[in-house]
């Protein structure tokens, strides 16, 4: 004998059912977009102009890091996705490998455990380095992990692009990070448009910086392109 189940009762079934199954997936897919570099707008978009800005700011800032650490861009996403590597502890971590020679899945580790004070002072035994001193000099006990990257940052942006400090200075006063002025910069050397003359079509004529790089003929991708080793000015 078969037993009828109400209608509201089966309704009530029905709803469970289905959040059952769209709960869980919601809640990956959050994590996965808060802990990855994916990202959907990759192209220029002239009915959303600042649509791609964090693609092209964060490839632009990745080419960069590949280029002056010798080390991949799929390295370095994978470090960031697959292994969770704040992007701060990973910047201060390739600068001491290349200045140290040290594994760079090592500084990792010891840094799961040490302070970068701590981990300068044990590679400075095994290699002096005026490098290291000036790092440590830096770093005060009020210092956080994320003031350490954007001074590591800063010699990376005067390494490969030799900007004049008061251009450095005038840039951060316009308040650009430093993910814009890498960007700025690596538009300048491409074209030839002074660094500061970029910077205000963003911040004074509002223009999206994936606009500012589209009229310079450019896609986000091909701006990173441009930090990649052997790429020169004009090119």
């Amino acid at each position: 004998m078969y037993t009828t189940i109400p209608y509201r009762h089966l309704l009530t079934f029905l709803a469970m059912g289905l959040l059952l199954l769209i709960l869980p997936q919601t809640s990956h897919s959050a994590n996965e977009t808060a802990g990855c570099h994916c990202f959907r707008n990759r192209t220029f978009n002239a009915v959303d102009t600042f649509s791609s800005d964090e693609y092209l700011l964060t490839t632009t800032f990745n080419s960069l890091l590949a280029s002056e650490f010798n080390i991949s861009k799929r390295q370095i996403i994978m470090l960031k996705m697959g292994e969770g590597v704040a992007n701060d502890v990973l910047v201060t971590a390739l600068y001491l490998a290349a200045k140290t020679g040290a594994e760079v899945s090592q500084l990792l580790k010891m840094k799961q455990q040490q302070s970068w004070q701590e981990i300068i002072n044990r590679l400075k035994m095994d290699k002096p380095s005026s490098d290291l001193e000036k790092l440590l000099a830096f770093i005060t006990p009020d210092v956080s992990d994320e003031q350490i990257a954007e001074h590591v940052t800063t010699l990376m942006i005067f390494h490969r692009f030799s900007p004049a400090s008061e251009s450095v200075d005038l840039l951060r006063k316009k308040g650009l990070n430093s993910r814009e002025i890498i960007l700025v910069n690596t538009l300048a050397d491409h074209t030839g448009t002074p660094a500061q003359v970029i910077a205000a079509q963003n911040r004074e004529n509002g223009l999206s910086w994936s606009e500012i790089a589209h009229n310079f003929g450019l896609t986000p991708a091909d701006v990173g392109k441009l930090l990649e080793p052997g790429a020169t000015a004009g090119e």
